[in-house]
């Protein structure tokens, strides 16, 4: 049964665009390499304007393991975390584990 993955991150206020603009160009497309395209990408437009949000699917825990820890090994992306960290923009992040409410119909 697959697996999703919500990412949520704040920043802080006022920074999300540049956050973003490091993200997209730097670190979209290794991610997307790795872990294929995402279920959605998207900042918040009204409550919390300052976080941004992205889902991933995976076939399985173990999928995702492998998937992620290819991702972190790979350079590209050790350079897009480097550059994000010079800036301190993010002020906090939640990450959590999703499984389907219901079988999927076929």
């Amino acid at each position: 049964m697959a697996i999703y993955e919500i990412r949520k991150y704040t920043v802080k206020p006022g920074t999300i665009n540049k956050q973003l603009n490091i993200y997209y160009q730097l670190g979209y497309e290794v991610q997307v390499e790795h872990l294929g395209m995402p279920i959605i990408y998207a900042k918040t437009e009204v409550g919390d304007v300052n976080a941004y949000v992205h889902l991933w699917r995976y076939e399985s825990f173990n999928d995702r393991l492998i998937r992620r820890s290819n991702l972190e090994s790979d350079p590209k992306w050790k350079k897009y975390k480097e550059e994000v960290l010079k800036y301190s923009y993010q002020v906090s992040q939640e990450n959590s584990i999703l499984s389907e409410a219901f079988p999927s119909i076929n």
